[in-house]
């Protein structure tokens, strides 16, 4: 870090952009002795002051009338990509937070009201690394991986985390669509176990809701009113998932300019739910078992531990029993973390609730885009019924997103937008079922040949007996006439 001395703090001037003007009075009261202040009650002549003037950091409100102050943000990067943003916002406000983290580029959040020397110790860290990156772009380079690395992957835990608990009001374990025995078993199982502090052991395929089922453990818990927090500890190196997950000390390691929480402190009293444990290596997991055993953490640099009350659920798509016996696993981290395992089953061995699962898609799909719920056909839920699904809800999302750009407004969803050619098969199952798919196919070649005929090849009058749009009617004309050709090949 800087020392203060060896850096003229005034020299990088600071925006301020509020639509109170007593705001802004306030703002340049307390601070235009420590540092340039430029201020604004317009977000317009912000964006101005940005591209014109040699600002560094920029401070804005998220709630004004004229644009939110994450639009602006994003602006302004845009402008000035080497701008450090704060911004402004109400703990509670959850839509500004998610809408911050999503932009992957704030430097901090500032809850209202402000403490004076807490918001001034952060504009004068924002103006220290804007400065840094300025003067040092080769020497960040070749010395800073680590710097950015952490930067980054903040970022991204800040968007992938979303440190308020869901507040929606279907959460918990009604968000768990379906009803099968295999998943039923299971719900049942974490309802029983949601109520205590243990830990629990998530193990599953990639894409079928382990963190969907970890969270509804968590609302349903007495630590509902509490954070849940989520990591993937597949994504990040050794060294940063350990300061990520235990916080750091500043002046611990170059690039440390401040003082960072770890997950476990950010959690505490909450919910931490780590994603592919599996992939943690063999230094990381000591430290993992300290915690479950002695309810403490260290962080890099400091001193004496810390303790902390977090409950744990860990999810993984490996066999830990077989990476434990490989040696790529510690076994008495195994026993702590399997305390009570859950077992999520893939998709291809719960298909009643392929129907629910693509309804409930669907109708979120199109709330998104704005769209009207299109009607998904006959021959496209068979299809969806007979596909082997190796990515499992996962996929069957992007089907169905896929499906749903390539359909017609107003027209049903069918097989040819799911799929370029038949499903796949990968089971005597799946494969039973596709054959049923051929038959239909077939059928529906027969009647609609015999109807061609009754109306002297009138396509439009054949669609209207067949109670079918001109654009439906020939879109399974296609797929029928395909199939038909296919087995005469």
């Amino acid at each position: 870090m800087l020392d203060e001395g060896q850096l003229d703090l005034r020299q990088y001037p600071v925006l301020i952009v509020d639509d109170e003007e007593a705001i802004l009075k306030t703002f340049k009261l307390n601070y235009a002795r420590d540092f340039t202040i430029v201020a604004t009650s317009s977000p317009a002549e912000a964006l101005r002051l940005v591209e014109d003037e040699p600002v560094a950091v920029l401070v804005t409100d998220q709630r004004m009338p004229e644009m939110q102050g994450t639009d602006l943000i994003q602006r302004a990067l845009e402008l000035k990509p080497g701008l450090v943003p704060i911004i402004l916002t109400g703990f509670a406000d959850v839509d500004a937070l998610v809408q911050a983290v999503n932009l992957r580029r704030v430097y901090r959040y500032v809850a209202k009201p402000w403490n004076r020397d807490e918001l001034r110790e952060t504009i004068a860290r924002a103006i220290e690394m804007f400065h840094v990156v300025r003067q040092n772009a080769k020497l960040l380079e070749e010395n800073g991986r680590l710097v950015a690395e952490l930067e980054r992957a903040n970022e991204q835990l800040r968007r992938e985390n979303r440190f308020l608990k869901e507040q929606t009001s279907a959460g918990g374990f009604d968000a768990i669509i379906g009803k099968s025995a295999a998943l039923l078993r299971v719900i049942d199982r974490a309802r029983r176990v949601a109520g205590s502090t243990t830990t629990v052991l998530i193990e599953g395929p990639t894409g079928t809701g382990k963190e969907l089922l970890a969270r509804a453990i968590h609302e349903a818990s007495p630590r509902r009113q509490k954070l849940f927090v989520a990591v993937n500890a597949g994504t990040m190196t050794e060294t940063l998932l350990s300061s990520t997950l235990f916080g750091h000390r500043r002046g611990s390691f170059t690039g440390a300019i401040a003082d960072q929480k770890g997950l476990f402190e950010i959690a505490n009293g909450g919910t931490l739910f780590l994603d592919e444990i599996g992939e943690t290596a063999p230094a990381l997991q000591v430290h993992l078992l300290r915690v479950l055993q002695e309810g403490e953490i260290q962080a890099i640099g400091a001193q004496r531990p810390t303790k902390v009350d977090v409950r744990v659920v860990a999810a993984t798509n490996r066999d830990l029993e077989e990476e434990a016996t490989a040696g790529r696993f510690r076994e008495d981290l195994l026993h702590r973390l399997k305390v009570f395992p859950l077992r999520l089953p893939p998709l291809d061995e719960r298909r009643e609730d392929i129907p629910l699962l693509a309804e409930q898609i669907l109708g979120r799909l199109c709330r998104k885009l704005g769209r009207a719920i299109p009607e998904v056909d006959d021959d496209a839920l068979a299809a969806l019924l007979a596909h082997s699904y190796r990515g499992n809800i996962r996929e069957l999302e992007n089907l169905i997103e896929r499906a749903l750009l390539l359909c017609d407004p107003g027209e049903p969803i069918t097989a040819d937008d799911l799929f370029d050619t038949l499903p796949s098969t990968g089971s005597s199952e799946v494969r039973g079922a596709a054959t049923l798919y051929d038959d239909v196919l077939r059928y529906e070649y027969e009647r609609i040949q015999q109807t061609l005929a009754q109306c002297d090849g009138n396509k439009s009058e054949a669609a209207r007996r067949l109670g079918l749009t001109r654009v439906g009617f020939l879109k399974k004309l296609e797929r029928c006439q395909r199939a038909v050709d296919g087995e005469a090949s």
